[in-house]
């Protein structure tokens, strides 16, 4: 897929245009695999959850959006030293789908970049993307009107 080709916005603001980046910031640890979350506790999810909210709010920089995104598409770009199987990936991003939707009782720890992530509002992309060293392990998020 090529995110290249579509038009970028590099003023940094909240645009509504299809195509359009609305959001982007960079995460400084790859996101867990599937594996991982299952086997944690309720205690240690509701806390990772918790940590990775303040991780996005800390990487975004910018104030909180003041409207989320009806329709978005989701870029996850998880750079790490060892390639996680498929279900593995994408499973592994729903901590942090929970903390970028509104925040409700379901989901207290949201942040509110998007409304909802039914597919109907929501399509997700996430790629691995190997690295070498651990210091170079994060990852990379990327908001898309659609």
């Amino acid at each position: 897929m090529a995110l290249d080709a579509v038009e970028r916005d590099i003023g940094g603001g909240q645009t509504r245009q299809p195509g359009i980046l609305a959001f982007s910031f960079r995460l400084p640890r790859p996101t867990l695999t599937l594996n991982v979350w299952q086997r944690m506790s309720p205690w240690k999810r509701t806390r990772y959850a918790r940590d990775l909210a303040w991780e996005i709010r800390i990487a975004y920089g910018a104030p909180l959006p003041f409207r989320p995104l009806e329709r978005a598409r989701l870029v996850v770009l998880r750079h790490g030293i060892q390639a996680p199987d498929t279900d593995g990936l994408i499973g592994g991003c729903k901590p942090l789908i929970d903390c970028l939707l509104a925040q409700s009782t379901r989901h207290p720890h949201g942040l509110g970049f998007i409304v909802d992530d039914s597919s109907h509002r929501l399509r997700l992309v996430a790629e691995h993307v190997q690295v070498r060293h651990l210091h170079d392990q994060c990852t990379v998020v990327e908001i898309w009107t659609i």
